[in-house]
């Protein structure tokens, strides 16, 4: 085991332990060593694969963790996801030692994985069945492999050509599509991000370039944009926490392509998200109570209010939205949502899948209107690329500073 390898699993089991108490961790340590032990073991691998097959093995896990904030059976799951696959430890094995919940989510990842080397047709079939069982163990899977497929492309140029291929292919007609379904938008949006960055590099740091320049004053900016806001919510002691965004990379160039617009005509570039705590079930009143103190201070764009409440997205999206004329003549989104309703936008539809008195029906119905039950595979429209599975004939040099400078 190398010292990069210990470390990462250090991360990781510093973020599990926050939520989940140490002693019922011992398992995720036991998945752990196993997953050593079976790199170790694999024949023709040299000490730079296995520690990469490790990493790979733990860095999905954490990405389980932290943007899914599942349980533990899920994050063993996401650490020994591949281990069947690649090394000889069977489900036997896993059952005996780490028990039949975790040894049927791992069997069951190994099984879409086998499946996807025929291709993302049979792939997507396979997940339409899932979705259409609608059983706990289904969702953690393709937790898992959102996960997966999220840390393939952050190290995409690690991969061989072949399977850089299949994972943008994936990517392109099964994950972004289900992503925007299944109302996982932080997740989409890096995802959306990475796949433009891939697949149009020059235009996306053409487009890094124009928000740089634009974001010079973004803090002060913002900051001067929020403080009156502060200061209506302080005097009406409500309890709250405001976050400041840059629209995505992604989000940006999809505007561009959809409105035929330049860069400098974007009207919600900047945008912050107010998020509340309230002590009643008035929920939808104090949205629009927050609205009538932001509409207040600045001019609202009257074609710009989206009102999610009282119908919500297909996803069971929740919100507010509002954009208006800040400091400076800028446009700025203003977004209002419940605790509630943001860690529900945070985990889409996920959030309610376990709870068995939750009608999810309909739900299912719209993703089989809107995309599974569909001849086509979905393919968002503002997507301006062949409408074809795309080969990865070459690579250039991959660098992400510039798009954490931009966050």
């Amino acid at each position: 085991m190398t010292e990069k390898v210990l470390q990462q699993y250090r991360v990781l089991y510093g973020l599990v332990s926050k939520s989940i108490p140490g002693t019922h961790l011992i398992s995720m340590r036991k998945a752990f060593l196993m997953v050593v032990k079976a790199y170790q073991k694999k024949q023709c691998e040299t000490i730079l694969t296995q520690e990469s097959s490790m990493v790979h093995a733990i860095e999905v896990a954490y990405i389980v963790a932290k943007k899914f904030d599942a349980g533990l059976d899920i994050i063993i799951g996401a650490l020994l996801h591949d281990i069947m696959l690649e090394t000889q430890v069977s489900k036997k094995s896993i059952q005996q030692e780490l028990g039949t919940t975790i040894a049927k989510i791992v069997l069951e990842i190994t099984g879409l994985a086998q499946v996807a080397k025929s291709g993302y047709s049979a792939l997507l079939g396979n997940i339409k069945h899932m979705l259409s069982s609608f059983s706990l163990n289904s969702l953690n899977v393709l937790v898992i492999k959102i996960a997966e497929c999220l840390h393939n492309m952050r190290t995409i140029y690690k991969l061989s050509v072949s399977r850089r291929g299949q994972v943008i292919n994936e990517i392109r007609h099964i994950y972004l599509p289900l992503l925007s379904v299944l109302g996982l938008d932080h997740i989409q949006s890096e995802l959306e991000d990475l796949y433009f960055q891939f697949i149009d590099n020059p235009k996306y740091y053409y487009l890094v370039s124009k928000v740089k320049a634009s974001c010079l004053t973004e803090e002060k900016f913002l900051e001067k944009f929020v403080s009156p806001i502060q200061a209506s919510l302080h005097r009406e002691g409500w309890k709250y926490k405001i976050l400041g965004r840059t629209k995505s990379i992604a989000s940006i160039h999809n505007k561009i392509c959809q409105r035929h617009i330049c860069f400098e005509e974007i009207c919600d570039l900047y945008g912050i998200r107010i998020v509340f705590e309230n002590m009643d079930d008035n929920e939808h009143d104090y949205c629009w109570r927050i609205y009538n103190i932001v509409t207040n201070l600045y001019y609202p764009r009257s074609d710009r209010v989206r009102n999610w409440l009282k119908q919500p997205r297909a996803s069971g999206y929740e919100a507010l939205h509002v954009t208006v004329i800040g400091p400076e003549k800028q446009w700025v989104e203003v977004q209002i949502r419940s605790k509630r309703m943001d860690h529900e936008a945070k985990y889409g539809v996920a959030v309610h899948w376990e709870y068995k008195d939750q009608d999810l029906r309909p739900w299912l119905n719209g993703i089989d209107k809107n995309w599974l039950g569909s001849g086509e595979v979905f393919i968002k429209s503002h997507w301006k690329y062949r409408q074809k599975s795309i080969t990865i004939i070459s690579s250039s040099v991959y660098t992400r500073q510039a798009h954490n400078k931009i966050g």
